[in-house]
């Protein structure tokens, strides 16, 4: 089936008891796809922003919720919302629905989670604080627990019914993009853009699958196979494997039986496939006292998901803090070797136009990579090259013109590290251009027409240290708690601001 559509789709969701696709698009419109009747319809009364999630709740309901921060919520009989709420400040990024208890929960961009019965639109109690925008619900069912997820790299548990956070557990990498429960090994899997981590319902880290992924649009686990819908450069890519947790590295056993690109224009086909059968399943999970297997330190070696799970409910806490040091070491050694893998390719071609002193095509290859330790780590090459090379002025130009983005960094460690490379680029052509405003000044030692080129650099660099110096983002640090940050900041601005006085 092939509809024409104009619009632009910022978020979808299948309907299957009702063969239904709903699109929700960036002009703030809710498109309705029948696929039986292959006709499509428009709501009214739809967002004034961009929708950014659809959800159901049962046959004849869905919600929205948009980037003008209401939700809405549909009846498909009539065609338009039968209400909205205006409780939040900024854009909703994710609602869930639990038709059991007749609550729908929603998390907004404002930092605030606020949780509604579905049968009068009431808010069943105050907003919680994240501390963060709230990118990701995930509530699970028959119980009182949601897992939730933002912008600080971290994954947090809360009881809705006590309104307090139960646990909490920091990520090192990058903001979860999705996450899904498997009920039958009672696991929550969230996929990050180059792995998934894998917990179990304290936050206890299992495992971690590494994987080559950009933009994590869905996750599925059905039957222990993860379905990841990936947006892959126009390209919707379906990812399925098999879940295996034996204690032993994932990718070494996992198994890739299928992997499809699918344009974008197929993607109604596509959804049908890629939305679970209903089956029944299974909440309950319980493990017999002679299946339990000995809780020995030294056996942790081979630490299967079960095992692992009856060590973190037992009461003997320090074998419990021995095992959790094992695992964090274990994912961070995988980690870090990662990072430092992805590193070394990124610097590769800039270390080779570096020794060819082609700092501009050097300049290109970083902002190719899209990655602030790229920079950082062709400052680190400047300060300790064995050559002592005198960067020119020119070159300083492409680097100051770069390191405004690293002081716009939300990690101070990356922050630091612009002012000192501020830093460094000043001393390194404060003479020079001393020199020549000196020399400007005299008739007699007027610059020549050859050195013209070289003069206007100076010209520019005075207007970017001028330019540097007038950032709000200095004034912001000078106000910070960390005090190397701000003893930093002021130092530079001190030194800056009385050189670019001396030369007025």
């Amino acid at each position: 089936m092939t509809l024409s559509n104009s619009a632009k789709v910022s978020c979808i969701e299948f309907s299957q008891q009702n063969n239904l696709i709903l699109e929700g698009t960036q002009q703030g419109k809710i498109l309705i796809l029948n696929l039986e009747q292959q006709i499509q319809q428009e709501t009214k009364s739809s967002h004034k922003d961009i929708i950014t999630n659809l959800t159901n709740y049962d046959i004849n309901t869905y919600l929205s919720g948009s980037q003008d921060s209401v939700i809405m919520i549909h009846d498909l009989r009539q065609n338009e919302p039968i209400a909205q709420i205006k409780q939040h400040k900024q854009q909703i990024n994710d609602i869930v629905t639990d038709l059991d208890t007749f609550r729908f929960i929603c998390g907004s961009q404002d930092a605030t989670i606020s949780v509604w019965d579905f049968r009068n639109y009431s808010q069943y109690q105050a907003l919680l604080d994240h501390q963060d925008s709230v990118n990701n619900l995930l509530m699970i069912k028959n119980t009182n627990t949601l897992f939730t997820s933002g912008d600080k790299f971290m994954i947090q548990s809360w009881d809705i019914n006590k309104q307090t956070q139960k646990n909490r557990i920091s990520l090192t990498q990058q903001p979860i993009q999705k996450m899904a429960f498997d009920y039958q090994q009672d696991i929550l899997i969230c996929a990050q853009q180059d792995n998934l981590d894998i917990f179990n319902t304290e936050l206890l880290q299992l495992n971690t699958i590494e994987m080559d992924w950009q933009r994590i649009k869905d996750i599925k686990i059905e039957d222990d196979i993860v379905k990841i819908l990936e947006d892959r450069d126009v390209i919707l890519k379906l990812h399925k494997f098999q879940l295996e947790l034996n204690g032993q590295q994932v990718e070494d056993n996992q198994k890739d039986i299928k992997d499809i690109q699918i344009p974008f224009s197929q993607l109604m086909q596509f959804d049908q496939c890629f939305y679970p059968s209903q089956s029944k399943e299974n909440f309950d999970q319980s493990y017999e006292e002679e299946d339990q297997i000995s809780d020995d330190i030294i056996t942790t070696q081979k630490l299967s998901l079960k095992f692992s799970q009856l060590i973190y409910t037992k009461s003997n806490q320090d074998k419990y803090i021995q095992l959790e040091i094992i695992q964090e070491i274990s994912n961070d050694h995988s980690k870090i070797k990662m990072i430092l893998n992805d590193r070394i390719q990124k610097l590769k071609p800039i270390i080779k136009l570096y020794s060819q002193n082609d700092m501009k095509q050097c300049i290109q290859q970083i902002n190719r990579c899209n990655d602030n330790s790229a920079l950082i780590d062709l400052f680190a090459l400047l300060k300790l090259d064995p050559a002592q090379r005198k960067i020119q002025a020119e070159d300083i130009i492409l680097l100051l013109e770069n390191v405004i983005i690293i002081l716009n960094s939300k990690y101070s460690y990356q922050v630091i590290k612009g002012l000192e490379f501020i830093k460094f680029c000043f001393y390194q052509i404060k003479d020079n251009i001393l020199s020549y405003k000196t020399a400007k000044k005299q008739p007699q030692n007027k610059v020549q027409d050859k050195n013209q080129i070289r003069q206007k650099s100076y010209d520019t660099l005075i207007l970017q240290f001028d330019k540097i110096m007038k950032l709000p983002k200095l004034n912001k640090l000078l106000q910070v708690k960390d005090t190397n940050l701000v003893n930093l900041t002021s130092q530079i601005k001190n030194e800056i601001s009385q050189f670019l006085n001396k030369l007025e």
